[in-house]
């Protein structure tokens, strides 16, 4: 269990990690494997997963995914498309 916790701890310092954090998407150390993350998708109500010693992503439900710069990207589309949503 030690062990584990020590992982984490070096994840948490992943370019993919500080992103999420960054963007106000909670990241934190999921209980599907050692190294595996999650974090709120933006804008919705469910999660994306994260590969911190890849920096990648991928969100099942949306069917997006990639690196740090597409993660970024894809909140910035997120934000855009809820404050368009809000205007109507």
């Amino acid at each position: 269990m030690e062990e584990i916790k020590k992982e984490n701890r070096v994840w948490r310092e992943a370019e993919i990690v500080t992103k999420a954090a960054q963007l106000g998407l909670s990241p934190m150390a999921s209980n599907l494997g050692v190294g595996t993350w999650i974090a709120r998708c933006p804008g919705t109500n469910h999660t994306l997963q994260m590969q911190p010693k890849r920096n990648l992503f991928y969100c099942g439900y949306c069917r997006v995914g990639g690196g740090i710069d597409e993660l970024d990207e894809f909140a910035a589309q997120r934000k855009e498309y809820s404050w368009r949503k809000n205007l109507n």
